[in-house]
């Protein structure tokens, strides 16, 4: 519902036109779309009318206005002439532009075509305005969505870690003979606890990671360290993973100045998702190079490289996604969660960073790392 109010003068004369918009008193022949298949009966007009509007030159002697079931309504107000256009949008009439003149005349054509463009625009403008309505809507309702699902998350990350991390330290403990000695089978069962509750926790964890970058609410604490030590500790972290399917980690890091300005806990994160699938789908015996070079771009190169299994080519693409899992052809391999490529890959985009990879079946992969030496967000 809509009422438009615009005065026109013509330089010839003091004429004056006063036009509505008013879809609360249309005429039937341009607000009821079926009427203009009924029969001449019901007092409607043509399709033809729906298409080029009506004009009356002579209210009171005009036939066609006298047939509308509201005739004499604007005669009555002293109306002489008049004219209506429909007020479309798409293939929906929204209503109609009236246009009344208190005497009778004779509409120019250059009137006729600029109110018709007013009635277009006016459906065009009715457009654009539901347009702007569902998708502030939309927007609302995304903004809702996505507050309660930081709530949910921010709840699941206190009340899911906070009992797993004391199964993993009691799991520990045992395991460790702490709290007495243990039978084979006890030790073979609480080490399964143990590796499934440290499972758990990643998995947690980088799906909460994930909602915070998908949000824009991961937050970079940027700080200046050392990649060789950076690369060393992380080294020393995937160690024991490592040595259990004896794989060896050689390191090549010999550039004069490795001191970066970035994220250092999130490039720990990646080395790590790196190098864990690295050792994760390696051949026993197999080893696994990181290399660290700085290109013509004053930009750090890291690179991951892998003598396992490696990935089908066509599978290249999809191992960025979030949840992709792919066939590895073998049942001995712990499958991961499909997300640690995924959350590395936007972890380093946000610092304006990339990741790609090169495989050979049978051969092993390449991973590298491009990362500024300073991160932006500084």
């Amino acid at each position: 519902m809509f009422k438009i109010s615009i005065q026109l003068r013509k330089s010839s004369d003091n004429a004056r036109l006063n036009p509505i918009c008013d879809t609360n008193a249309l005429p039937e022949a341009l607000t009821n779309r079926q009427g203009a298949t009924r029969s001449p009966t019901t007092n409607t007009f043509s399709s033809l009318a729906l298409i080029s509007g009506l004009v009356f030159e002579d209210l009171q002697h005009d036939a066609r206005y006298r047939e509308l079931s509201r005739a004499g309504t604007v005669a009555s107000l002293g109306f002489q002439a008049g004219a209506a256009f429909p007020i479309r949008s798409k293939d929906k009439i929204l209503g109609t532009l009236h246009v009344t003149n208190l005497t009778k005349r004779q509409f120019a054509p250059e009137e006729l075509q600029l109110l018709e463009s007013i009635a277009q625009q006016v459906g065009v403008a009715s457009e654009n305005a539901k347009i702007f309505e569902e998708l502030r809507e939309a927007k609302e309702r995304a903004e809702l969505s996505d507050r309660a699902k930081s709530d949910f998350l921010a709840n699941m990350s206190h009340e899911l870690r906070t009992p797993l991390n004391a199964i993993i330290g009691f799991s520990q403990m045992l395991v460790d003979k702490k709290a007495g000695p243990l039978n084979p089978d006890q030790k073979e069962f609480l080490s399964d606890i143990l590796k499934s509750g440290e499972h758990l926790l990643e998995v947690i964890n980088d799906v909460l990671d994930l909602a915070k970058v998908a949000s824009g609410k991961l937050e970079l604490k940027v700080q200046s360290f050392s990649l060789r030590e950076a690369i060393a500790e992380t080294c020393g972290v995937v160690k024991p993973m490592a040595d259990e399917r004896n794989v060896a980690i050689n390191v090549d890091a010999s550039i004069d100045n490795d001191i970066v300005t970035l994220d250092l806990l999130r490039f720990k994160q990646v080395l790590y998702n790196l190098l864990s699938n690295a050792i994760k789908y390696n051949h026993a015996n197999g080893n696994v190079k990181i290399a660290l070079t700085v290109d013509e771009q004053k930009q750090i190169r890291l690179q991951v490289k892998d003598t396992g299994i490696g990935i089908e080519e066509e599978d290249l693409p999809r191992i960025f996604h979030d949840f992709v899992q792919l066939n590895i052809g073998t049942t001995k391999v712990q499958q991961g969660t499909g997300l640690g490529l995924a959350l590395s890959k936007k972890i380093l985009e946000q610092q304006k960073g990339s990741i790609t990879a090169e495989s050979e079946v049978g051969h092993g992969s390449t991973f590298t790392v491009v990362l500024p030496l300073v991160s932006p967000s500084t």
